[in-house]
């Protein structure tokens, strides 16, 4: 029996060997259309019509625009247990449809499938980098029809396999979106809790811990008050000298990148020069391309590029209640930024931006203590979603030819 045509992981009682197929062995294939938007009679709320940014998950049961029944007879249709797979720009959207559906023509559907389909699925999720190789090089990628229905898989001849690994990958989908919906909540939560916990020129907070409820010790700040502001610079790169590994160098993409409060890691190093470098637990805050992104410094120190704004903190005031403020305004940012190709906020204009606090160091403490064991949940989801994820992907790998 050759080795090569046998998955490395199987199930016990399977021990044949898998076929190789072209694509269009599986079903039939068909291209998406889009029916004229000039007359409105396509356009009724009667058939799901889909587009790549409607198959975000495993089961296609809506999309943003419908045609009527009449554009229906003159546009490709599938029925319910079809297989969708995008083709034309992001290629590798797949999804399954769960009744009488169109699609745009990004997207090749297979119908008529004699194989178990949610096993299809799987088989396509695990040959999507195989399926991209054969895109044209051009602007916008794609696979013409007549490639992709060529195109070669290794196949499992026996239905009991299929359902059995269909259903294996199935439980590990269900463990991811019970994880993506708790994820959800928690940022949901959080939000809630950013929205009432903080005041602003209109009103109070609208929930404070007991013991600071009658006080009304409130004020309006501006920025350079209560933390003392300033610019990083990018080392030149034609000198090799400036970019010896020596300390971290942050750039706003990185920050964007990290996306958590703190700043635990980074990719690059720049010389250690004279530098007014950032310190442990203050402030860093992208002030161009984007506007607005913030983290806490959680190394000894580093230095930061031109699009970073480096915030340290007072005696007023808690820096991570000050994280939680700007984190929470992103949009006082950018109101207060400038520029055509890009906006960015100057470090004038961050200085002078005003803000509500409660002059209180306990009441901040004990906000930012709260927001950190909400954002320490967040992450700790988020390592359980980036492990189901590794895990999936492993076992796709290894149950898969």
């Amino acid at each position: 029996m050759n080795k090569s045509l046998l998955p490395k992981i199987r199930f016990k009682g399977f021990n044949g060997e898998w076929v190789l197929k072209q694509i269009k062995a599986l079903g039939n294939i068909k291209i998406g259309k889009t029916p004229s938007t000039k007359n409105e009679k396509n356009w009724l709320n009667d058939v799901l019509w889909i587009t790549i940014p409607d198959m975000t998950k495993k089961y296609l049961t809506n999309s943003k625009k419908k045609i009527s029944l009449m554009a229906s007879k003159k546009n490709p249709v599938v029925k319910e247990k079809s297989i969708l797979f995008s083709c034309i720009g992001t290629i590798g959207n797949i999804g399954i449809t769960t009744t009488i559906t169109s699609f745009n023509q990004q997207i090749n559907s297979i119908s008529s499938i004699k194989d178990v389909v949610e096993y299809v699925y799987y088989l396509f999720q695990y040959n999507t980098e195989k399926i991209k190789s054969y895109s044209l090089t051009q602007t916008l990628p794609m696979i013409n029809k007549n490639y992709f229905e060529n195109i070669e898989i290794f196949v499992s001849l026996n239905y009991k396999e299929q359902n059995k690994i269909a259903d294996f990958f199935t439980i590990i989908d269900k463990k991811i979106e019970l994880v993506k919906e708790q994820l959800t909540l928690l940022a949901k939560q959080k939000q809630y809790y950013l929205n009432n916990m903080f005041t602003n020129e209109k009103s109070y907070p609208q929930i404070r811990f007991r013991g600071f409820i009658n006080e009304n010790n409130f004020q309006k700040v501006k920025l350079r008050t209560i933390a003392t502001i300033w610019g990083g610079s990018t080392p030149s790169t034609k000198n090799k000298k400036l970019w010896l590994n020596e300390i971290p160098f942050i750039t706003p993409n990185f920050i964007t990148k990290n996306n958590s409060m703190l700043l635990n890691k980074y990719d690059r190093f720049i010389t250690d020069k004279n530098f007014n470098f950032s310190n442990k637990n203050d402030i860093l805050l992208t002030c161009r391309a984007p506007v607005g992104v913030v983290t806490i410094n959680n190394l000894e120190k580093c230095w930061f590029s031109q699009g970073i704004k480096n915030i340290r903190t007072g005696k007023l005031i808690n820096h991570k209640y000050l994280y939680y403020w700007l984190y929470n305004n992103k949009n006082v940012l950018i109101t207060n930024s400038f520029g055509t190709t890009f906006l960015e906020i100057s470090n004038k204009d961050l200085e002078n931006i005003q803000i509500y606090i409660t002059c209180s160091l306990q009441e901040q403490t004990k906000i930012a203590h709260f927001f950190s064991i909400i954002d320490r949940k967040i992450e700790l989801v988020k390592e359980q979603l980036s492990l189901l994820v590794k895990q999936k992907q492993y076992y796709l790998n290894n149950m898969f030819i």
